[in-house]
């Protein structure tokens, strides 16, 4: 029985991400399901990590993230919301947590202001002991759903801690940059708490942020950056992260002295133009498991090269859930995506 529950879950992530667009949203509807019978009481964070795809990796990063972690581990902005998320996603109890899109917003703002955000987690969650089935902690039932063991002698849930801290922008331009550590941009249940952030910025820069404080320092040497954030805690434990920021190429994620880009209206605006906007389908699709019909939604962002004409120069084109069946071929495909505001199209 030795990971059988994990092994269950992982064949049907497989399954979701093969026959729906909505893969997360669908894995935890069914783990949902799974663990339905299970006491949540008994979860002693309420916080359980197996309710989403762990695409973040955060029980494996638990154990290696300490006072010297190994240099090869590192995260980003993506990595970092996406951790977030994660997080928020796999809490019984979200009252008290921001959610990721909230999160997006003030991150929004933060850049707007020509400022960089560092976001933190100090966090504690639980996760499933794989083999709990096997201890005779919970049991299968009849009906396939997971029930807990009357009597048991331990608990079958891990408590795992996680601790990252990063920039929530990924490019910035060379120049004087003011990074910032929000107090609302920091995730934490633990009660071991951080009292304050030092960082390694390179080039001979360091600082020592606490909750809602910044600093402004000067960034001169393009290309990737690797940032070495260490959080000091409450007991006076350390930790270290390294989180990766790109500086000068791909356009930029904060603008800064005289590279500021400005719209017509001269509010200062950094890529993507418009953030957070959402693409919808025109037409609903029949879901593979729940035959529900909806339509297909996407996030998108636009990066342009002059946001005061706000044209594409360069066409990315991206094609989800595209049924076999259909036999469409590249050059109909191609036909199919025509501006009309231009003169050629894709395939000349």
């Amino acid at each position: 029985m030795k990971h059988k529950i994990l092994l269950f879950l992982s064949i049907f992530t497989f399954f979701l991400i093969s026959n729906a667009q909505d893969t997360r949203s669908q894995y935890q509807q069914h783990a949902d399901s799974l663990f339905q019978p299970l006491d949540k009481t008994q979860i002693p964070m309420g916080i359980l990590y197996d309710r989403v795809v762990h695409l973040a990796d955060l029980d494996t990063l638990s154990g290696l993230i300490t006072n010297n972690t190994d240099p090869a581990i590192k995260t980003s902005s993506f990595h970092f919301l996406q951790a977030w998320k994660e997080l928020y996603d796999a809490s019984y109890d979200q009252n008290n947590l921001m959610k990721p899109k909230w999160l997006n917003a003030l991150i929004t703002e933060k850049r707007d202001a020509n400022i960089v955000p560092i976001g933190v987690v100090n966090f504690l969650f639980n996760v499933l002991d794989s083999e709990a089935v096997q201890k005779n902690l919970i049991y299968l039932g009849a009906d396939s759903l997971l029930y807990d063991v009357a009597g048991r002698t331990e608990s079958p849930y891990y408590t795992r801690e996680i601790f990252l801290a990063s920039p929530l922008l990924e490019h910035i331009q060379p120049g004087a940059v003011t990074f910032q550590f929000p107090s609302n941009m920091l995730l934490q249940n633990n009660p071991v708490t951080i009292t304050s952030l030092y960082i390694d910025f390179g080039e001979g820069q360091t600082a020592t942020l606490t909750p809602g404080s910044s600093v402004t320092v000067q960034v001169q040497q393009t290309g990737e950056r690797t940032l070495i954030l260490t959080a000091n805690f409450s007991n006076g434990s350390q930790k270290v992260i390294r989180a990766v920021l790109e500086i000068g190429g791909g356009g930029g994620g904060s603008m800064s002295g005289s590279n500021q880009r400005t719209q017509s209206t001269n509010a200062p605006i950094v890529p993507p133009c418009i953030p957070d906007a959402y693409m919808q389908a025109d037409m609903p699709f029949a879901d593979y498991t729940t035959v529900e019909s909806r339509k297909g939604e996407i996030r998108v962002g636009y990066y342009f090269a002059d946001c005061d004409v706000q044209q594409p120069s360069k066409h990315i084109v991206s094609f989800d859930a595209s049924d076999p069946g259909h036999q469409i071929k590249v050059p109909d495909i191609y036909r199919l995506l025509y501006y009309h505001n231009n003169t050629t199209n894709f395939y000349s």
